[in-house]
């Protein structure tokens, strides 16, 4: 979907689709509409566990879904720096964050200071 060429099939929903899950990076470069369309979100974000995650480029209403953010958690780096300010501050979302990344002070730099003081986390 990068290429130049593409350009014309990147609002076509069946194309993107078929795109993003051939290649969830392909998410990247589709029409911006459909960084608001959640199963195409959710579709990107599985299988986890790469480095590569789309939850940059989604819209800021899915920045704020939460089962979006417990999947992007399962990434080998997480985002939170994207994560909206109310799941910066979330009990269960620091829960998961602390079972799969553990008190690495990366993981938590952008997680809410409540929530740094609550697990003991210490930025050098």
């Amino acid at each position: 979907m990068f290429l130049e060429c593409m350009k014309p099939y990147r609002k076509d929903k069946e194309l993107v689709y078929l795109a993003c899950k051939v290649c969830r990076w392909n998410f990247v470069y589709i029409d911006e509409f459909f960084h608001d369309d959640y199963e195409l979100a959710e579709m990107c974000m599985q299988p986890t566990g790469d480095h590569n995650t789309i939850y940059d480029y989604l819209s800021e209403r899915l920045k704020n879904n939460k089962n979006l953010a417990m999947l992007d958690l399962q990434e080998d780096y997480p985002h939170t720096e994207s994560y909206s300010a109310e799941l910066k501050d979330d009990d269960e979302i620091a829960a998961r964050l602390y079972e799969l990344h553990g008190l690495a002070p990366w993981a938590w730099h952008y997680m809410s200071e409540r929530l740094k003081k609550k697990y003991g986390i210490e930025e050098g």
